[in-house]
């Protein structure tokens, strides 16, 4: 049995709790990444390359995206106050620490 509830439907169209579309995805690891010597591009191909990811709906799985980025940003995410050391990171602190990033 497939276990994933439909949470919300926006104009029509179905969205899964469970996943995180690539676009929000990106934007998170590009506003990690940035004024570090990370490449934020090199890491969306990596990303792009989980199990999870749908290319055809262009999402990923929510928790394997979370375990991405705590596992390949993990100095980023402490040193950026993020989250604290040996804590992992959860989607619903990341979002809401990248709408507190002050607009450029």
């Amino acid at each position: 049995l497939e276990y994933r509830i439909k949470a919300l439907t926006i104009q029509g169209v179905g969205f899964d709790a469970y996943r995180i579309t690539a676009s929000e995805a990106e934007k998170y690891i590009n506003a990690i990444c940035s004024g570090t010597d990370r490449d934020a591009s090199l890491l969306i191909i990596e990303a792009q390359n989980l199990d999870t990811f749908d290319a055809e709906q262009s999402t990923y799985d929510k928790f394997d995206f979370m375990n991405f980025i705590n596992r390949e940003l993990e100095t980023e995410i402490v040193e950026k106050h993020i989250t604290k050391e040996h804590e992992l990171l959860e989607y619903e602190n990341l979002s809401k620490w990248y709408l507190s990033i002050p607009a450029e």
